[in-house]
């Protein structure tokens, strides 16, 4: 077995763990908050990594492909990262305090964060650790140590798990409230495991502790690659999120949205072997040059991620069907009828995970950002005709034809210009 192959095997078999893990706790955390609390919830986790993706700047994505390709150094990276963030927290802090106290984030953030300042500080704890290990992640991935990587986010998974069913038995007690033990869980665990990601960039590669920043000027073309990162991030995670705002802004039913958000969560996991594959593969694409045998190979996953996500919706929406109220409650039994039509434009943006993969390692991320604004554009205009109208159902519609449009262009793109 090539490293390759026996990376992709590890990196599959672990997020196998954390996908069943990832299930397990949605399961726990419907029954612990019901459908009024999943809303609120979802509005937290969006608001939070919506900050995350800005902050970021796409420099994790960049950090992957200049480190595998050997076009920065390696001493005082990890220095100069936690500087960066350490900014980005104060910076966002201020930020979140005035738009809080002026009201700009009324229907973006839960009832009881707007109304207790003292939150202000667990969010940007959140987002300085999601930060952290959104880079130390990059850094393993460029170095190909994708076990430990993949170990460490299964670790996760399992610790998630096990504290959420703490608190499902009342083992931590009736005092706190089920949301505020997820929150401080989702904190807990991203700490325990930066800890564990820098133990592993120590052992990969001391380099990285270098105290010295060194020169600022040969970083400058890691800042423009992932400048451009950051806009297609930006527009495809619009694309993604911001159903959730419109739905808010137009019913305010905190209940519909919960089970619109349970829907999609469910939905997207199809996501999560194809994306594992993508982590993978792209910094073996930045490693390498361009050629018509690494088309081939592209193609081939593609084929087979496709394959596996229409093998694993169909299968999904039938169980859906069968179990789904029995196993989350029937007050999200309205979430089946979201998964069926989810999947219609889930299951085909499967196979852009590998061909975005391709296009960013390429140099060429100027392609994944046309697709990703095709799609903005037309969830945007159908969200606000469709939703207001439709409420989730329209919602839910709107991202099926986005995500089609946006498959559609890659794949046309990429079969028909071979990118030889």
């Amino acid at each position: 077995m090539s490293g390759l192959q026996k990376n992709i095997f590890t990196t599959y078999a672990s997020q196998i763990v954390s996908v069943l893990c990832t299930f397990l706790s949605s399961v726990v955390l419907a029954r612990m908050l019901g459908s009024y609390g999943q809303g609120e919830l979802a509005l937290y986790v969006t608001f939070v990594a919506t900050l995350v993706m800005i902050a970021g700047l796409g420099l994790s994505q960049g950090m992957v492909v200049f480190i595998a390709a050997g076009k920065i150094p390696r001493s005082g990276l990890l220095l100069r990262t936690i500087i960066y963030i350490l900014l980005a927290g104060i910076i966002i802090a201020g930020f979140v305090g005035l738009a809080i106290t002026g009201g700009w984030l009324d229907g973006f953030l839960p009832e009881f964060i707007l109304h207790a300042h003292s939150w202000i500080w667990v969010i940007v704890v959140q987002i300085v650790f999601t930060l952290l290990n959104s880079f130390f992640t990059a850094i393993l991935q460029a170095e190909k140590k994708f076990i430990p990587a993949a170990r460490i986010a299964m670790t996760g998974s399992i610790c998630l798990l096990l504290c959420y069913g703490l608190r499902f038995h009342q083992i931590v007690g009736p005092t706190i409230m089920p949301l505020y033990w997820v929150i401080s869980v989702m904190v807990f665990v991203l700490i325990i495991q930066s800890v564990l990601y820098l133990l592993h960039i120590y052992k990969t590669d001391k380099q990285y502790f270098n105290g010295a920043v060194g020169n600022w000027n040969l970083f400058k073309p890691l800042m423009l690659f992932s400048g451009m990162v950051f806009i297609t991030n930006l527009v495809q995670f619009m694309n993604y999120k911001m159903d959730i705002w419109i739905i808010n802004y137009f019913h305010t039913d905190k209940q519909a949205l919960g089970q619109y958000t349970l829907a999609v969560s469910l939905a997207q996991m199809i996501w999560l072997l194809p994306a594992a594959l993508q982590t993978v593969i792209y910094p073996y694409i930045a490693g390498e040059g361009d050629s018509q045998e690494m088309f081939l190979k592209i193609r081939r996953w593609t084929i087979q991620a496709g394959g596996y996500a229409l093998i694993a919706g169909v299968a999904g929406y039938f169980a859906a069907r069968l179990f789904l109220p029995t196993i989350f409650g029937t007050e999200f039994e309205p979430s089946v009828e979201l998964i069926g039509i989810l999947l219609l434009g889930i299951i085909p943006f499967a196979l852009t995970m590998p061909l975005s993969a391709y296009f960013a390692a390429r140099n060429k991320v100027i392609i994944n950002l046309y697709a990703g604004i095709i799609g903005l554009v037309i969830c945007l205009i159908l969200d606000f005709l469709w939703i207001p109208s439709f409420h989730v159902i329209g919602a839910a519609w709107a991202t099926v034809v986005s995500y089609l449009s946006t498959t559609l262009f890659l794949m046309i793109l990429f079969f028909s210009r071979k990118m030889k």
